[in-house]
């Protein structure tokens, strides 16, 4: 009995780098997930149009203009001229814009890439997670250094507090009468990986047969 005992024991303990590996090398979907507009599939110059207070959706999570009034429009592109452009698929909004997960639900929010245009409209903006009123301020650079000769794209980083959310809105500093258009891409939002929940799990599994080793080696 001891014999079979050490004998699972082991047989699980190697287990845990295999796992470990796997989650080294699994793809970045497996680890987390970045919202990039690239379903859509336009050619380059085309642009898709979507009404005043109207929510589209791309990656699993939905793009609804927020409160601030004036015809907040929005629109999901791909090379279009006078927009800050990176090159691929990008989301714009007019004025304010707030992300959720489709059909609801909580979501981690780590990061995303951010161009203000024209640039003498590039101003402050926030973003503010919800539940917890979490509120983080950033300040585009105002270069024109983007493909193509165009506003520039800027990753930004959120703290700790956009962690768990159940929205996020981003919002410019701009005032009613100054347009704070922006554009949005590559939204990092990180998801547990569950082959670290496995690693762990068999982690757990090696001290109960270790236990259960003692306990019969002893008996």
């Amino acid at each position: 009995m001891l014999f079979e005992n050490r004998r699972s024991s082991l047989a699980v303990r190697n287990l845990v780098p295999l796992c470990l590996l796997s989650l080294i090398t699994a793809p970045a979907a497996t680890r987390g997930q970045i919202v990039d507009f690239e379903e859509y599939g336009l050619p380059p110059g085309e642009v898709i149009d979507f009404g005043s207070g109207e929510t589209w959706t791309s990656g699993g999570f939905a793009f609804t203009p927020g409160p601030i009034p004036d015809d907040n429009e929005s629109h999901v592109g791909n090379a279009v001229e006078f927009w800050g452009y990176n090159g691929t698929h990008v989301g714009v909004w007019h004025h304010d814009m707030v992300l959720t997960r489709e059909g609801g639900g909580s979501f981690n929010l780590e990061s995303f890439d951010l161009s203000g245009f024209p640039t003498n409209f590039e101003v402050p903006f926030t973003v503010t997670a919800q539940p917890g009123n979490v509120v983080a301020n950033f300040s585009p650079d105002g270069l024109v250094d983007g493909v193509g000769g165009v506003e520039d794209f800027e990753t930004f980083f959120l703290p700790a507090g956009f962690a768990n959310i159940t929205s996020a809105t981003w919002v410019h500093t701009g005032g009613a009468t100054l347009f704070g258009l922006f554009a949005i891409d590559n939204i990092s939002v990180p998801e547990p990986g569950t082959l670290l929940l496995l690693a762990v799990g068999a982690l757990g599994v090696i001290g109960r047969r270790r236990t259960l080793a003692v306990d019969h080696s002893t008996a």
